[in-house]
């Protein structure tokens, strides 16, 4: 063998050697990346390495999926197949939180998916191309939350619910619907003593608010800028409608209707908040007042218990100025006089019988009143126990009498289809002058102590005169009669 061919033999054996240091070199490597043992019979393959790499079949085609390690995190990705429609399609991971994560990129490498963990607590994220937000799903101490989200990141509807955990809440649950401008303009509340349903518009928040708690429900409608208001409250005793307008709390313009077993009530206000009507209906009474802006009925109208009654009051004033009542039995009226409260004529009527008095307070001052033979009219005189003067109808013709405070009569006047008489009484009643027409004759008699004291007549025949002693008997006597007359 020539020299030349031992030196190509002693490089071709030294590059076998150089190759084969290599291939052991690379198999101690591999040695310590892959583990081969035998378990239970059966034969298992342990890999350890720092990342590996599946490619797909397409030659030189990238990553199909790659297991590695990164900080001391580990990951897990898929690619998507084609590589022009994006990198990474699916990763896991453990992020620089050191907290689980769940990626899904779209095809701008931009995750359109994410789940991970926040504060111990599971958080699921949704986006749009560009990483625009879509919806958000996460969970926190005694409950969750979901939340839709415009491009901009704005919140336009939560649903979130919690236990109550904490000591100042209670378990509840909620949903809420939002404006471009994340004001809220629809919100529904349940929790354990009821529920609540509000809804908004831009500019003009809680417009109507249905609330349903305890043993109560309501419904609050509100105008934009709160111009008006309208509350409809309903509990187990109990109904109300009320109406107002101008800024909440004002309470101008107020309208309200009540209800309960009882019965029912409207109130009508005025425009500066003061009351101008009430109304109220119960069991055993119905009332209708209209009042003044100072709080003082004017007008009243009430039925109950058996009594119809209509007031008309003096302006600024308790007093009633006109009053009309009536029952089964009775029936009255009473007109006061504005410039003197005591000043009042009052009307009853009861069975058969009408009665009009003008009082001064508690005294009488004329009295009209009817009987059997005719109408009477009786005047009182101002002492604080008067006398009076009644003039009274009789069948036919009528009497005048006066009277004192005991009702004992001094005087009396009056008159029948034959002629009219005159009578005049001590202080006890007792007649002490008589004078008296019949047809064409009269009398006149007068007396004293019960005796007969003088007694004169006229008549068609002639006169008599005729004068009695203490005792009452004849003592003188004059007649003006002929001899022949009997």
């Amino acid at each position: 063998m020539s020299e030349p061919t031992l030196q190509e033999l002693s490089a071709t054996v030294a590059a076998l050697r150089s190759e084969l240091d290599a291939v052991q070199a690379q198999l101690k490597d591999i040695g310590r990346a892959v583990q081969i043992t035998e378990e239970n019979g059966r034969r298992r393959i342990r890999l350890k390495c720092h990342s590996l790499a599946v490619r797909t079949t397409s030659g030189e085609q990238s990553f199909a999926m790659l297991l590695g390690s990164s900080n001391n995190r580990g990951f897990i990705s898929f690619y998507y197949p084609d590589g022009s429609k994006g990198d990474i399609a699916l990763s896991l991971s453990v992020n620089e939180d050191d907290l689980p994560a769940i990626r899904l990129n779209g095809q701008d490498d931009k995750p359109r998916v994410l789940l991970t963990v926040e504060n111990d607590h599971g958080f699921a994220g949704c986006f749009a191309p560009d990483y625009a937000p879509g919806a958000i799903m996460r969970s926190h101490p005694g409950g969750g939350s979901f939340a839709i989200l415009q491009p901009d990141g704005k919140v336009r509807g939560i649903f979130m619910h919690g236990d109550g955990s904490s000591p100042d809440k209670m378990p509840a649950t909620k949903l809420l619907f939002a404006a471009p401008d994340s004001t809220t303009v629809l919100s529904l509340h349940a929790d354990l003593d009821g529920s609540m349903i509000a809804l908004s518009q831009p500019g003009a928040p809680n417009c109507a608010t249905l609330v349903a708690h305890g043993d109560s429900s309501s419904l609050l409608v509100r105008s934009p800028g709160e111009a008006t208001a309208a509350l409809v409250i309903a509990t187990r005793n109990q109904a109300s409608v009320m109406t107002c307008t101008g800024p909440e709390g004002s309470g101008t313009g107020e309208a309200a209707l009540t209800s309960c077993p009882k019965g029912g009530s409207l109130s009508l206000n005025r425009p500066d908040a003061t009351c101008g009507l009430e109304a109220r209906a119960a069991d055993t009474i119905t009332w209708f007042g209209l009042f003044d802006r100072e709080g003082l009925e004017t007008i009243s109208l009430c039925e109950g218990s058996g009594l119809h009654s209509f007031n008309i009051y003096l302006p600024g004033s308790k007093t009633k100025s006109i009053t009309f009542g009536s029952t089964a039995d009775t029936a009255h009226t009473r007109i006061c006089c504005p410039g003197n409260e005591q000043l009042q004529l009052a009307t009853n009527a009861s069975g058969t019988t009408v009665i009009t008095t003008l009082m001064d307070g508690e005294r009488p001052l004329v009295a009209l009143t009817h009987g059997e033979n005719g109408g009477s009219i009786a005047a009182y005189g101002a002492h604080a126990s008067p006398g009076y003067a009644a003039l009274s109808g009789q069948l036919a013709t009528a009497s005048l009498t006066v009277s004192m405070a005991d009702g004992t009569t001094l005087a009396g006047l009056g008159a029948t289809d034959h002629g009219g008489h005159l009578t005049l009484n001590n202080d006890l009643g007792f007649p002490r002058i008589t004078m008296g027409i019949f047809q064409e004759s009269s009398a006149l008699s007068l007396n004293h102590t019960g005796q007969k004291g003088v007694e004169l007549m006229a008549g068609p025949l002639g006169g008599v005169l005729i004068v009695h002693d203490k005792d009452g008997q004849v003592a003188e006597s004059l007649t003006g009669f002929d001899d022949d007359t009997t």
